[in-house]
């Protein structure tokens, strides 16, 4: 297991029971481990009344080896949507999730904790963050 990038050689030596021996020489070019991409997920407005019109951004969304590839959102009530920006109307009052995945582009994803919104008793929702760690 190679856990740092490099260009090296590899060198397989077999001996049969005989003592005969073969040798095989390879070049590999090794590339550092993917580190997975870290999602940030926002939603505006925070409070209102139902149904709810949310934009939700990824600001804040990173791959600290590279670039993300895709994002990802997911809603409880049923709906995606795809891309860094998303717009879901929430049309019941109550607590409702949104979590967006980021996919780098050698496979790896982050999922950001879930934007929850909460019902208020006089039939207002509310957006807060909720960190995971």
């Amino acid at each position: 297991t190679y856990t740092a990038p490099c260009d090296c050689v590899a060198t397989l030596t077999v001996t049969d029971n005989l003592g005969v021996q073969s040798t095989e020489t390879e070049a590999l070019a090794v590339a550092a481990p993917n580190v997975k991409p870290v999602a940030s997920a926002h939603a505006t407005p925070r409070t209102g009344p139902a149904p709810l019109d949310v934009v939700f951004t990824a600001e804040g969304s990173y791959d600290p080896d590279g670039s993300i590839g895709n994002f990802e959102w997911h809603f409880d009530d049923g709906g995606s949507y795809f891309g860094s920006i998303a717009f879901h109307t929430f049309s019941t009052p109550g607590v409702h999730r949104a979590t967006l995945t980021v996919f780098d582009r050698r496979g790896g994803t982050g999922t950001s904790g879930s934007e929850r919104l909460i019902r208020l008793a006089h039939r207002s929702i509310i957006a807060s963050p909720v960190r995971r760690s």
